[in-house]
């Protein structure tokens, strides 16, 4: 792993392009939220702590989930979270946006509260997403 000597992120690839900014706390990324959004983000984060070792990584505007790479996380608009996960394949579900670079599938659901997340198959979403973002240190779940 390289760490980045100006803003210390840690990444696979040495001096790996990225956006050097000052660290900032969950708390100040969640300040001013909505609750039900905060509440979602509260969920989501143990959603995926319960996955494994897990780095969080809060940035200007997003919170980042990294195993050894980043697999999952949230964005913020003013009244919603958009929590998103990374795969190798497409997910064709309503529910979900998918944007697509690299052979990876980034799936994103947006929520303004923490319902929509406890859904068995955000979990298996989420775990699977862990699995390829640790690069199949272990067994894949399907």
């Amino acid at each position: 792993m390289w760490t980045c000597p100006n803003c210390g992120r840690q990444f696979v690839t040495a001096n790996g392009w990225h956006s050097c900014m000052p660290r900032r706390s969950v708390e100040e990324v969640l300040d001013g939220r909505p609750p039900g959004v905060v509440a979602a983000y509260r969920e989501l984060e143990a959603m995926v702590r319960a996955l494994g070792p897990i780095q969080v990584e809060p940035l200007k505007s997003r919170i980042a989930f990294k195993a050894r790479t980043t697999f999952a996380g949230a964005t913020f608009t003013r009244s919603t979270m958009r929590a998103g996960f990374v795969l190798a394949h497409v997910v064709n579900d309503p529910r979900l946006r998918v944007d697509s670079y690299g052979g990876r599938h980034v799936h994103t659901i947006e929520v303004t509260d923490p319902a929509p997340l406890d859904h068995p198959d955000v979990r298996g979403w989420l775990a699977n997403a862990y699995w390829l973002g640790t690069e199949g240190a272990g067994k894949q779940i399907r």
